[in-house]
Order: C-alpha cells, then sequence, then structure tokens
C-alpha cells in the first residue's frame, strides 16, 4: 500500500487493515501480523461510510470516467479553478469486483501525483482530497513532513469520533437525491492549537449519496479568520460534475 493512502487511514491496526482493504491495496505482512493481534474496535459511522462502504458499486460494469469540478477560493491566497479525473476500470473478478482507478489531481503546477489502484471498492477521491488537504495545511503552516503527520493524526482522530450525520438533498442530473453529510472540525479541541491558531479554526464536509456515479457528490474544507469578521480565509471543494 502506497505510504500516502496508508497514513490517512483513521486507526492503528485491524482498524486500518480494513480500511485499507477497502480501498484494495495490500497491506505489508508485518502490518497484517500487527493487526491480527489487535482486539477489534467498533468504528464510527463516519469511518463505515468514508472507507469502508463500496462507493463503486453501482457504476456500470465497464470502464467509467468521474469528472469533480475543483475550487480554490478566499482571500489568503490567488483563488483556482481546476479539475479531478478519475479512470475506473471495469470490476475485477479476480479482485473480489473490485476496480483498477487512476486518478489525475489537478493539473499544472497544482498537480498531485497519486498512485493507481488495483481492486478498489471505496471512491479513492476522498483519500485523494484529504492527503491534498495536509500537503497544504503542511505548506501553508511552514511544517514540513511531520507537521503533515501531525494534521493526519487530527484527522484520523476527528473521523474515529465522528457517530453522526445529517440528511441533505443535493441536485444530480437535473433533480434532486438524497445524500448524507458528515463534518469533521479536527482542530477545535487540539492541545496545540496555538502553535498554527491562524489556521485552526477549520471544517471539512463530505456528502455522500449512493444516488450519484462513485458514491461521492461532494468534498470541501473551509478555513476562517479567527477574529470578528470570520472572513473566508481559503475554501477548496470538490463536487462532481459528470460521468462517462
Amino acid at each position: 500500500m502506497h505510504a500516502l493512502f496508508r497514513s490517512l487511514m483513521p486507526g492503528t491496526g485491524a482498524r486500518r487493515s480494513v480500511l485499507a482493504l477497502t480501498l484494495a491495496t495490500a497491506l505489508s505482512a508485518g502490518m497484517a501480523g500487527a493487526a491480527a493481534d489487535e482486539p477489534s474496535q467498533p468504528y464510527s459511522i463516519a469511518e463505515r461510510h468514508l472507507f469502508m462502504d463500496d462507493h463503486l458499486r453501482a457504476l456500470p460494469g465497464r470502464a467509467t470516467v468521474l469528472s469533480y469540478h475543483f475550487v480554490k477560493a478566499g482571500s489568503f491566497e490567488t483563488p483556482f479553478d481546476d479539475r479531478v479525473i478519475e479512470e475506473i476500470g471495469a470490476p475485477d473478478a479476480a479482485a473480489d469486483n473490485g476496480r483498477p482507478v487512476k486518478v489525475e489531481f489537478l493539473s499544472g503546477s497544482h498537480k498531485m501525483d497519486l498512485p493507481p489502484i488495483e481492486g478498489a471498492k471505496g471512491n479513492p477521491v476522498i483519500m485523494g482530497f484529504l492527503e491534498h488537504d495536509v500537503r497544504e495545511m503542511s505548506r501553508i503552516t511552514g511544517g514540513g513532513g511531520s507537521q503533515g503527520a501531525y494534521y493526519k493524526k487530527r484527522l484520523r482522530m476527528a473521523m474515529v469520533a465522528t457517530n453522526e450525520s445529517h440528511k441533505v438533498a443535493v441536485k444530480w442530473n437535473g433533480k434532486e437525491v438524497a445524500a448524507e453529510e458528515f463534518t469533521l472540525d479536527p482542530y477545535k479541541d487540539d492541545p496545540a492549537r496555538s502553535r498554527y491558531a491562524r489556521f485552526a479554526n477549520k471544517l471539512y464536509s463530505f456528502v455522500l449519496s449512493d444516488q450519484v456515479p462513485g458514491g461521492v457528490y461532494s468534498l470541501k474544507s473551509v478555513m476562517r479568520d479567527g477574529g470578528a469578521s470570520g472572513k473566508v480565509m481559503i475554501e477548496e471543494s470538490l463536487t462532481l460534475t459528470e460521468n462517462k
């Protein structure tokens, strides 16, 4: 399993190994052995729906392309629009009907290279968005690689603790469809918040629906100024726009 995907998986040991298999990537023998020695733990609703659901199950039984519109806005840096493209292969019977997936995450100077995945069932766009987010947090706070690991840890902790969701309606193909929204506030109660206080007012939204191709309708993070204005410093969103 590629390190960036493994490091973002919520929890450790047995919890992480199951979630990793949802994305149909292989754990190393050492990690799998350690997982077998750990007691099982209940999964949060966020973990189950974000990392354990088969988001790709309703796609046609052929190769499919999903397109997402990426928007960066806010007062902190120059806004831009871009796209994320997922090339999803046909189900592979040898991989329990998982699918090969290649992700083109942004373009030009914003592009982030992601490894191809074999036998995926969960939608890798979630992991791509979170990895991008962690890299951006590390960049703007000047924390480097060690700080990135810290932000990943905060996201994992928030996901493990999230057992609530909200029913919402979204528009797809000209009609409203039912969806479920999960929100995270990973830095709210962080004891080390003072180290990056200017960037700590950040909320995440994940909108999923089994009525849209790939199961993921939108992903978003919003960082607001901690002062009285509460203005948006950075907002990044990823929204499904097309499948073919």
